[in-house]
């Protein structure tokens, strides 16, 4: 049986909180549509048209995310591949917790960021740190009135698991796909766009802040080279950037969504223009080298957009 260990565990007394739930915690965090008018669905035919394709453009605006974000394990196996090493001030801090449960957007933001942590951790075969992290996301969880999502039976399946790192992987993996299911049981559609905006971000910030710190530890052709599939990575999460932002339009707008999806607009520039270009002489040079200089302005956004949530 795992337990907690630590101050944080001391502050907040919780026990054996294990990692399958997370995912499919986290991602059923979402979606109602009454959110987008669900008495003037009944006032008239015309009305109820109009609600019942909106309904319909949410459920595919969130399957699409689901369908086009990678798995949890992608990055951090990669990762491991690459020989990269643990770095622990990579995964969010857990001191700035109490900090998020004030807002609700921020809540949901790293909620998302908390998630995506912990497949890192899993991969480095962090247990503690690991459980950890699923206790802050509950803790959030619970603020948001999302609490009930958990599946005991999902915890106890992780438990089982804690000894195999594999299986915690294929665990973590199967979660997501199986958390589409459940996206449309609750009545946070803001949040539910927050809190796969926090995950596709951390996503991205664990891989750029690896490849950066590779280069800095790893000098020369052949080690630039090596990076090839974590930069693949992050060229290939494009189509999830457009899913989100295109979901984040479709729900009402606030000045938080705004401020949000000008950041994201910043990321689909770099991708339109540096990245696009990245793609384009890797797939027409196979042994292209591909250096620090040319990912510094993804890096430097990526980066700066993840503080700016975490802080």
């Amino acid at each position: 049986m795992l337990k907690l260990e630590g101050s944080f565990s001391n502050k907040y007394m919780i026990v054996r909180l294990p990692t399958k739930f997370l995912f499919a915690a986290i991602l059923s965090t979402p979606i109602l549509i009454s959110a987008c008018g669900g008495e003037a669905a009944n006032s008239s035919n015309s009305e109820g048209k109009l609600f019942t394709e909106a309904e319909e453009k949410i459920f595919e605006d969130i399957s699409k995310i689901i369908e086009d974000l990678p798995l949890p394990s992608a990055v951090p196996t990669t990762m491991q591949a690459l020989g990269a090493k643990y770095d622990e001030n990579i995964p969010n801090s857990l001191d700035r917790l109490d900090d998020y449960l004030t807002e609700s957007h921020k809540a949901a933001l790293n909620l998302g960021v908390y998630a995506a942590d912990i497949g890192y951790l899993i991969a480095y075969d962090k247990v503690q740190e690991s459980v950890d992290h699923i206790t802050a996301c509950q803790i959030i969880a619970e603020n948001l009135g999302v609490g009930g999502a958990f599946d005991l039976q999902v915890i106890h399946q992780f438990e089982e698991a804690m000894d195999d790192h594999d299986k915690l992987i294929e665990v973590l993996n199967e979660t997501i796909i199986s958390a589409e299911k459940r996206l449309g049981d609750s009545d946070q559609l803001e949040n539910a766009g927050l809190v796969l905006t926090g995950s596709f971000l951390e996503g991205l910030f664990l891989a750029v802040t690896v490849i950066e710190n590779y280069h800095t530890t790893h000098r020369g052709a052949e080690a630039d080279k090596l990076l090839e599939p974590l930069v693949k990575l992050v060229l290939e999460q494009e189509q999830a950037l457009i899913d989100i932002i295109t979901f984040l339009k479709d729900i009402p707008p606030n000045q938080n969504l705004n401020g949000i999806i000008a950041e994201l607009n910043i990321l689909k520039l770099l991708y339109d223009g540096d990245l696009a270009e990245i793609e384009k002489q890797m797939e027409e040079d196979p042994n292209l080298v591909i250096t620090e200089e040319m990912l510094f302005d993804i890096n430097l956004e990526v980066t700066r957009i993840r503080n700016s949530i975490v802080k």
